[in-house]
């Protein structure tokens, strides 16, 4: 009888086990929704000359992320949603062929810090590390975002 009693509470300890690391998983990747949805812009000059202020725009939806500059110089482009994990505000995406990774910290109410990083793959784009406060890429480094309203 004790013998019985262990089979069956190693089985149920197994099964246990492998419910919880699939809850695991589902919380890390997730596609529900996004918790900085929005649009969000900001400024800045380009030159001493009052001519050059360049407005920069994250239009981010679920499925999703716009991103457009205007003035001096003016770029258009939508990046396509693959995955986004919440615990640490991993969007990943892709531009055509490109892969990209968006990284999204400090959400308050009305603003929003947002670093952008174009990958190799999926996979990098899953794996590269949180950047620090003073990372930069070659697109861009952490700015400051504010919410339109």
């Amino acid at each position: 009888m004790k013998k019985y009693l262990l089979i069956v509470a190693i089985i149920v300890i197994g099964f246990t086990a492998c419910e919880n690391s699939k809850k695991t998983e589902t919380t890390l990747k997730t596609d529900k929704e996004i918790p900085f949805e929005g649009i969000w812009g900001r400024s800045f000059d380009l030159g001493e000359d009052k001519d050059s202020v360049q407005l920069v725009f994250y239009r981010i939806w679920d499925d999703s992320i716009q991103y457009e500059m205007k003035g001096p110089l003016n770029l258009n482009y939508t990046l396509q949603k693959d995955t986004f994990i919440v615990k640490n505000n991993r969007w990943v995406g892709k531009l055509y062929e490109q892969d990209y990774v968006v990284f999204v910290k400090n959400i308050t109410s009305d603003s929003i810090a947002i670093f952008k990083q174009k990958t190799k793959s999926i996979e990098e784009s899953m794996s590269i590390p949180f950047p620090s406060d003073t990372a930069t890429s070659r697109f861009s480094p952490w700015n400051v975002y504010y919410l339109k309203k």
